[in-house]
């Protein structure tokens, strides 16, 4: 399952760079998965996203508060529900 990062919201972050650091102290991120949590976590996801976007990108910011939240099933139904609805009866 492929995952991304949106880059309306990190251009701004990351062109700063150079030595600078953002003039925030906390950042929170949102992280939309069109998937189910069970697959998504069983490629190792949330992991690579965390070292992305806090340790790469927040941290390259000089952001050492950052967290991210992930929502999942955000383009598809849940995770057995299509198989349910689909098995004849």
């Amino acid at each position: 399952m492929p995952c991304g990062t949106d880059a309306q919201g990190t251009h701004g972050l990351i062109a700063n760079g150079a030595g600078r650091t953002l003039p925030f102290s906390k950042l929170r991120w949102i992280t939309l998965v069109g998937g189910g949590q069970q697959e998504f976590e069983g490629w190792g996801n949330p992991d690579n996203m965390r070292h992305f976007l806090n340790g790469s990108i927040a941290g390259y910011g000089g952001v050492k508060d950052a967290e991210i939240e992930f929502i999942y099933n955000t383009i598809g139904p849940e995770e057995g529900l299509m198989h349910r609805h689909t098995t004849p009866r």
